[in-house]
């Protein structure tokens, strides 16, 4: 990455959450400006706690190797730094057990390294990085309030901040402003009050709501898996549940559910609906199990996508990353992945803008789109799997269903389809992997003999 020089034009950059969209959009950002501002609604904190703007921060987040080698680009310490304080390494070849569909899947025949954390020591990690490193300034306990423009709206020149603590409001200008305040982001809403079209969105109603709580592992439990997942077969059922490891020798359990079935956040409730998924492993490995925490609890009804590639109109020296361009069904681990490779996306386009930042928000964004697409078309099929659903389905959404499924059964038995199938999960491939003529072959191999199966049963 290129460092700036003292004569660059490019003097402030202003980043809106800290959160780690933020964080990734600021250590790019700081190798192309003089000074870089985060500014952030919550309190600063110098070791990893959960932050009350990061509603999900008690909550399960795996680092896909895709995001991993997205992150360690921008952070080349990191891996060293998460493993330092307790970061635990799984090899999805043979530590990760996945039961979905009714079947467990067949581990990975390519070796591919995930690390599971709690999300407070991801983000301390990459902070401790930035602030050390880095000039990078943290304006805490603030809210950007509005945007600064020039007079013809054109271009934004800075932000409007107001502090929490005394009520102040200041202006602080910027060179480059980015949205990073996650789905909640005020942006259609600024860029409306601007004079700008609406921006186009999609919704998907899918009304997911989980429960996560620490525990220390039986004594003398040895199971043959470090990550245990026990996922839904959709349409018939809709619970889910997983085991991470995590720092200091602890498991972070996750339990939830779409379409309003939630898990109970009392003790014999939360153990009963464990008992109740697809398969019973993740109950049996808890319920001997000792909480060391209350069941937090986190509801996303929608998840969203907002179209800026589509604007024809957008100011100059403003963009917007992370899930305040596209939040994601978590029950998928794809949001940081996404962030990590957007900053990436980010830093190609101001390696190729040089001092021109006009042109920038317009390559940014189609970048992004191309990212999102991704991750999006995964969630989302497997999400229109459930005819309550709310949202407008994809053109082929039920042929894609059906190939979905049979992909999910392959996988059970067949090591080329399961390995193909973690590479896709994993951003290591397009997901047009799962096309490839042998796959094809096996799909449809696979459906006539199921079909010859149920067209022997009728005739009996």
């Amino acid at each position: 990455m290129p460092t700036v020089d003292s004569t660059d034009s490019r003097s402030h950059a202003i980043v809106i959450g800290a959160g780690i969209a933020g964080l990734l959009a600021a250590r790019v950002l700081a190798d192309y400006f003089k000074r870089v501002t985060i500014v952030d609604k919550d309190i600063e904190t110098h070791t990893p706690t959960p932050r009350k703007g990061v509603p999900q921060g008690q909550h399960s987040h795996l680092l896909l190797a895709g995001g991993i080698s997205a992150l360690v680009q921008l952070f080349p310490d990191l891996l060293t730094d998460l493993k330092n304080h307790g970061s635990v390494l799984v090899d999805a070849s043979t530590q990760v057990q996945w039961f979905q569909h009714g079947c467990w899947k067949l581990s990975s025949g390519r070796k591919i390294e995930v690390y599971s954390q709690t999300r407070p020591l991801l983000e301390w990690c990459l902070k401790h990085s930035l602030a050390s490193q880095y000039a990078i300034q943290f304006l805490s306990t603030s809210s950007v309030i509005n945007l600064q423009t020039t007079p013809d709206k054109q271009r934004i020149i800075g932000v409007q901040v107001r502090s929490k603590d005394d009520g102040g409001i200041k202006n602080i200008a910027a060179d480059l402003v980015i949205d990073a305040s996650g789905h909640g982001s005020k942006s259609p809403f600024w860029l409306e009050k601007l004079g700008y079209p609406r921006l186009k969105e999609a919704k998907v109603g899918i009304y997911l709501g989980y429960g996560s709580r620490l525990y220390q592992p039986p004594l003398n439990f040895k199971p043959n898996w470090k990550l245990l997942a026990i996922y839904p077969q959709a349409p018939l059922s809709t619970k889910f549940g997983v085991i991470f490891p995590v720092e200091k020798d602890r498991w972070l359990v996750t339990l939830g559910g779409v379409l309003r079935d939630y898990p109970p956040e009392d003790e014999q409730g939360f153990l009963q609906f464990a008992q109740a998924l697809d398969h019973p492993s993740i109950y049996q490995a808890i319920q001997n199990a000792t909480p060391l925490t209350p069941v937090a609890k986190y509801r996303l009804p929608t998840y969203t996508r907002r179209y800026y590639e589509q604007l024809r109109e957008f100011p100059e020296n403003f963009l917007v990353i992370g899930d305040a361009i596209c939040n994601f069904n978590p029950l998928y681990g794809q949001g940081i992945t996404v962030c990590a490779l957007e900053a990436n996306a980010l830093n190609t386009c101001l390696q190729q803008a040089n001092e021109d930042l006009s042109q920038l928000s317009q390559k940014y964004f189609k970048k992004a789109a191309y990212i999102i697409d991704h991750a999006w078309e995964m969630a989302t099929i497997a999400d229109f799997f459930y005819p309550k659903t709310e949202g407008k389905r994809p053109w082929g959404h039920l042929l894609i269903g059906w190939y979905n499924t049979q992909i999910f059964q392959l996988s059970a038995y067949d090591p080329k389809v399961a390995t193909t199938f973690y590479e896709v999960i994993h951003f290591l491939k397009s997901p047009t992997a799962l096309f490839h003529p042998y796959i094809l072959t096996k799909v449809l191999q696979s459906s006539l003999k199921s079909s010859g199966i149920r067209s022997q049963i009728n005739k009996n």
